[in-house]
């Protein structure tokens, strides 16, 4: 028997395929260009709605029984974009700032829509304005339309 030296010794096929350079099918043209947005008034409509959010968010964490309240005091935020630019939920969570990415699911009511829900501490609050800001003042990638809507937790 013929000994052959071989890095995957579980595997091994005689005579199966043949070697071909690797060839990327991307044409490095985006196929449509984002929409354009004008940043101050995108900016504007993100604060309006953050905010109007977040007291919605206060206000029910003030109605809650503290006797009743258990763990660390917050609330939900649920963000909704469209589903090619459902990676705009990776930078909804923030370690530092302990803002947990709770679930990522697709919309039951819109078909083209995935909605993402993060847990929003009381002392983080301020995260996503300050994030909007930014994005307002900076000359950065454009963020994709996010609707939201809040819940306690």
């Amino acid at each position: 028997m013929v000994k052959r030296s071989r890095t995957l010794p579980h595997l091994y096929l005689r005579n199966n395929g043949k070697k071909v350079n690797y060839t990327s099918t991307f044409s490095g043209v985006r196929k449509t260009s984002p929409p354009y947005r004008n940043r101050v008034e995108h900016a504007e409509k993100l604060q309006r709605k953050i905010g109007e959010a977040i007291e919605k968010a206060r206000r029910q964490l003030e109605s809650r029984l503290s006797e009743i309240a258990v763990g660390k005091p917050g609330f939900y935020l649920e963000f909704e974009v469209t589903k090619d630019q459902a990676n705009a939920f990776e930078s909804l969570a923030d370690q530092h700032k302990k803002l947990e990415l709770v679930s990522v699911k697709p919309s039951l009511e819109q078909e083209n829509v995935v909605k993402a829900t993060v847990f929003v501490p009381e002392s983080a609050t301020d995260f996503f304005q300050e994030k909007v800001e930014q994005y307002c003042n900076k000359n950065n990638k454009p963020s994709p339309t996010l609707e939201l809507s809040s819940s306690n937790g």
